[in-house]
Order: structure tokens, then C-alpha cells, then sequence
């Protein structure tokens, strides 16, 4: 008998019985408005009704830094507890970078500011605007590259979907940066299928100027564009109160969502130390519904979350390993008494329970290899200021998974 490969995506798990050898259209974000830095969520302080709400925009020139929390009162936006304030960017080069502050203390429950619907950017308020509207139908620009230079404007410069093949280098160990080549190559296969959609779809594309699309502009516009959707948009459904007391003079920070580290890099641009870590009964497993089963019996879920906190790796650990040693059940006998029994523990051989433990042990090992860096190097990079923002976070995304791979290591060990 072999055991089954552990794999394991960022902070994915998947889980599956040993293997034997004989056969068995939301909107747009809103016109460029706040800088909200998206941090941990433990630092949560959002705002409601902003499905739609936006992270992004560049400093402006002259009176716009001042008006323009003034422009968007006159435009609709409903009286609100924050101000804009600026923060140095960490390359001395960039312009500082606008965020939204409390401007008075918040109480839970409070609602900081909300985007009404009129601050959303669509197709039809696009083709309303006089002066977009002349671009479009003189030629002068295609709908897409207008949205395109439009989106580049709120571009979250440290997704790793726009770094250069050296940057992506910093991944170097991290199953992201596999991740990161895959859908750079699914964006470009969207983008060689534009032409034959624009001619396929009149309906769709009526109001667009005639420009066929990649000739309009290029992948690499397209890409900027596509990767700016993603950082601009919160993917939830409703965005929650504010969970905590804020002073006023905080920045009002906004949470995107239980989303591992891997797509909070992608997306943008920032990995959190407190992130969740997924594991994942294998759908392939024969026995599947028996261990979905006593995963929800014991109040685990076929697709489980781990909340990994700095400092109490342990601790997630020694709730994760139950979870993972009901994975890795094959023997029909040993899933029965796994089904009579009773409390989170599942019952095993002792030599299942040490293959089990020396293969988790054996496969974490293996990653951490892969690293090029030590995590006492690692360390040393943080602590240098003047580290530039994408070796930053590609250093903080490979230190939190080596760490969190060594305490499971350990525990396997110990156990």
C-alpha cells in the first residue's frame, strides 16, 4: 500500500485516502475616490452599502487633493465619519498615496461611508459622459482602451499578474508563483479570443466604436486592466459595520473576504499574518460521503478553515491534524470505527497513525526546501526599510507559509 501525495496549494488543503496498487456581471467600482488600505482583518472598520467599493486612486495634481471628498458630496455621497489623509509611499519616487481616516471615534456598528449607486461607473453613465462619449464615437479611442487607461489609473501596482518574469523570481518556493504563470496565460487566452467575440456578438458590442480590440491596444494594456478590476472590486456581497472602536485619525480599513494569502497577493497586492488556512476532504475519495460525514459530526466541513494566528501556529495545528489523519483513511474496517466513534479524535493503527505523520512531516519538509531563502533571511529583509514594495510582500506571502510549514512539521514530529 502507498500513501497519497498531500497537495497542498498556498494554503489549500486536499486531503484524499491512501492509494493502493490494485485498481479502485457585478458594477464597476466607483469613480476614483478613497485609497483604503486593505490590512488585517482584525483591524476591520469598514462602511455598508459598498458592494462596489473602491481601493484606488493616484495623487492628483492641485486642488483636486482637496475637492475631492468635496466633488463627491456634490455628486451624491451622503454625509460620512472620514477624511482623506496622506501616507509616504515606500519608494521615494511615487507620489504619497491617499487613504480614508476616522475623522471622529467610531463605535461598533457605525457606518463610516457608503457609495451610492450613482457613483458607480457603468456602460450606459460611461456613454453618458459628453466628453468620454466624443472619444468613443470619433474613433479617437476604443470603449476598452478608454476603461483600460480608466482602470490603470487605480491599478494595484504589486499584483504579482504585472510583475516581470525577475520579480516573480521572489516566489521562488511558493506554489503561487506556478499560479500566477496560469492565469497570466488564461488572461491572455481571453484577450486572443476578444476579436472573435467582437464579431460574434454585434448585439453585445453596438455602442463600441468599430476598433477590432487587439488592435486597439495590447496584452499587456489588457492585463494592466484586468488585474486592476480585481484590486479594485471588495468581493462581498455587502460590506459588514464596523466591528471595533475606532479613534478618530485611523485609517478605516475594508475586508476582502476569508481569501487565502495566494489570492490576496494576486488580487491585491498584500498578504495577511492572520489568514485562514483551508483544508479540503478529497470529492475523488472513495469513502468521501463517510468522511464528509464524521467531518460535520464534529463540527468540521468537507472544505474546512483553519484560523492560523502569529504566535498560535501550534494551537492550529493541533486542531488541523485530527481533520488531516480522517483524510487519510483507506481501510474500510479502520472508516468504520472511525464512524462509531465519538470526539474529534480519529482512531488509527498505530502504524497508519506513523505513516501518516512521517508523510505530512516528510511532504512540509520537502516544500521548505524549495524555498532559496532561510526564514532568518527572510527576517533580515523585512526589517530592511528600504526594501521595494514587491520583494516586501513576496518575502512576507514565502516567510508566513515556511513558518506555518515548520510548526506542522514539528507537531507531526512531537505527535
Amino acid at each position: 500500500m502507498e500513501l497519497s501525495r498531500l497537495s497542498l496549494s498556498d494554503n489549500h488543503f486536499f486531503l484524499s485516502s491512501p492509494i493502493h496498487r490494485s485498481p479502485r456581471t457585478r458594477p464597476l467600482p466607483a469613480l476614483p475616490a478613497f485609497f483604503t488600505t486593505r490590512r488585517r482583518r482584525r483591524g476591520l472598520c469598514s462602511a455598508s452599502n459598498s458592494d462596489t467599493l473602491v481601493a484606488a486612486a493616484a495623487k492628483k495634481h492641485g486642488d483636486d487633493d482637496t475637492d475631492l471628498k468635496t466633488w463627491m458630496h456634490k455628486n451624491g455621497l451622503p454625509p460620512c465619519k472620514v477624511v482623506l489623509k496622506d501616507k509616504p509611499s515606500l519608494d521615494d519616487s511615487l507620489k504619497p498615496i491617499h487613504y480614508v481616516a476616522a475623522s471622529e471615534d467610531l463605535q461598533k456598528g457605525d457606518v463610516a461611508f457608503s457609495i451610492p449607486s450613482s457613483l458607480v461607473v457603468t456602460l450606459e453613465r460611461v456613454l453618458g459622459n459628453e466628453t468620454i462619449a466624443e472619444l468613443l464615437t470619433t474613433n479617437k479611442f476604443s470603449e476598452l482602451a478608454c476603461l483600460a487607461l480608466y482602470l490603470m489609473g487605480q491599478l494595484a501596482v504589486e499584483s504579482p499578474l504585472l510583475w516581470s518574469e525577475s520579480e516573480l523570481a521572489y516566489l521562488e518556493g511558493s506554489p503561487l508563483k506556478d499560479e500566477i504563470v496560469k492565469r497570466i496565460e488564461e488572461i491572455r487566452k481571453e484577450y486572443n479570443e476578444l476579436d472573435l467575440v467582437w464579431f460574434m456578438s454585434g448585439s453585445l458590442f453596438q455602442q463600441y466604436p468599430y476598433d477590432i480590440p487587439t488592435e486597439a491596444f495590447p496584452f499587456e494594456i489588457f492585463k494592466q486592466a484586468f488585474a486592476a478590476v480585481q484590486s479594485c472590486v471588495v468581493h462581498l456581497q455587502n460590506v459588514s459595520l464596523a466591528r471595533r472602536f475606532a479613534p478618530a485619525g485611523d485609517p478605516i480599513v475594508v475586508w476582502c473576504g476569508p481569501q487565502p494569502n495566494t489570492k490576496l497577493l494576486t488580487n491585491y497586492g498584500f498578504v495577511d499574518d492572520d489568514n485562514p488556512m483551508i483544508a479540503a476532504l478529497s470529492t475523488e475519495d472513495p469513502q468521501y460521503q463517510e468522511k464528509r460525514m464524521v467531518a460535520q459530526r464534529n463540527g468540521k466541513l468537507s472544505i474546512q478553515t483553519f484560523n492560523v494566528y502569529t504566535g498560535k501556529e501550534r494551537e492550529a495545528v493541533l486542531d488541523m491534524i485530527p481533520y488531516l489523519r480522517l483524510g487519510y483513511v483507506s481501510d474500510p474496517s479502520e472508516m468504520q470505527s472511525v464512524i462509531s466513534s465519538e470526539g474529534p479524535v480519529c482512531p488509527m493503527s498505530p502504524c497508519m497513525e506513523r505513516a501518516v505523520l512521517d508523510q505530512l512531516a516528510d511532504y512540509f519538509n520537502s516544500r521548505l526546501a524549495a524555498y532559496p531563502t532561510t526564514l532568518a533571511e527572510d527576517e533580515s529583509m523585512l526589517a530592511d526599510v528600504s526594501l521595494n514594495p514587491k520583494r516586501r510582500v513576496a518575502t512576507q506571502l514565502v516567510r508566513l507559509e515556511r513558518k506555518r510549514f515548520m510548526h506542522v512539521c514539528r507537531q507531526s514530529r512531537i505527535s
